[in-house]
């Protein structure tokens, strides 16, 4: 890394899972931190503006391709890489978040070393 620690934001309805992540990216050496409200998230995203987001896209009252579309619209945050993290297998959810501008799409549990990897490419 560059000297400075990354920030990296988790926008999640499962606090259990942005506890373990936040732990896993802490021993990269990442400073993670998350919501579980997407209005939350938001929020935070805007003013932490973080270097990468990890989106799930099921989040009650929000869904993840919503929050997508209104971040990467900002301009302090547009060119901040999305993750969609998520446990849907739907195959037409990939295409629909690349199209809205995510970095990357991974289902949960099943592509967690392809993700850090991912993210050490991206921050590192």
């Amino acid at each position: 890394m560059d000297g400075e620690t990354k920030r990296i934001l988790i926008i999640d309805d499962e606090e259990d899972l942005i506890d373990v992540l936040t732990a896993r990216l802490a021993h990269l050496g990442y400073q993670a931190e998350g919501r579980t409200d997407p209005v939350e998230g938001r929020r935070a995203a805007i003013q932490t503006r973080p270097d990468l987001i990890i989106l799930d896209v099921s989040i009650p009252g929000w869904s993840g391709l919503e929050l997508i579309q209104s971040l990467v619209h900002l301009p302090h945050i547009q060119n901040v890489p999305v993750f969609i993290y998520t446990n849907l297998r739907d195959p037409e959810l990939e295409p629909q978040a690349v199209k809205l501008g995510a970095a990357g799409f991974f289902i949960k549990a099943v592509d967690d070393p392809r993700m850090f990897q991912k993210i050490r490419e991206l921050l590192d």
